[in-house]
């Protein structure tokens, strides 16, 4: 009993733990890890980046350092994403440790989520700001 308890599960079964142990906690670390990362991130593009035009702290990328509007939008919206992600990462850890998740599976589903979180930070403030601004070359400006 005292050892089901050490490996967060308790005799009955009916409260919430993992089912595969020490590897188990390892990985729902992981997600701790990068919802933590995500968090910081997100109050650092939110509160703590760079005044324009001063780009040493803040979402970087060329098409989005022409003007303070555009800097600010990109740096805002990177933050909201950021923020949104740090949450899906502690959800996901707590329902996986909930629902007593094989390894393999919160593994893939570590490096999905990861792949998306880390896509959508990068490239949706870039796309998003195209749909706002108008792209650079003409082809989706928006009246």
């Amino acid at each position: 009993m005292l050892l089901l308890r050490i490996y967060g599960r308790e005799a009955n079964g009916d409260s919430c733990g993992v089912a595969g142990g020490f590897a188990m906690h390892i990985v729902l670390l992981l997600y701790l890890i990068e919802g933590v990362v995500f968090g910081i991130l997100a109050f650092v593009l939110k509160k703590k980046r760079s005044n324009y035009p001063d780009f040493t702290v803040g979402y970087h990328d060329s098409r989005l350092m022409d003007s303070a509007e555009k800097w600010n939008y990109a740096n805002h919206l990177a933050g909201n994403l950021s923020g949104i992600f740090a949450a899906v990462f502690f959800a996901v850890s707590a329902l996986l440790y909930c629902a007593k998740t094989s390894n393999a599976k919160a593994l893939v589903l570590f490096f999905i989520l990861s792949a998306i979180a880390i896509g959508g930070t990068l490239l949706l403030p870039i796309w998003l700001s195209k749909l706002k601004f108008g792209d650079p070359n003409g082809s989706m400006k928006r009246h």
